[in-house]
């Protein structure tokens, strides 16, 4: 199993660095990456507005 660290740029020392996403997109078409990054938008905005109190 793979750490978060494993993709930061610069891994931290304690491992608990900040909340993060790592998402894999080398499966899609060129023609399915825009509506896969609107649905990506479309999620984190959800997830904001639960967590924002909205």
């Amino acid at each position: 199993m793979a750490s978060l660290d494993d993709y930061r740029m610069a891994p931290t020392t304690t491992g608990a660095g900040p909340t993060a996403l790592v998402i894999g997109y080398g499966n899609l078409t060129d023609q399915a990456v825009p509506t896969a990054v609107q649905r990506l938008a479309h999620a984190l905005d959800t997830v904001r507005g639960r967590t924002s109190g909205r």
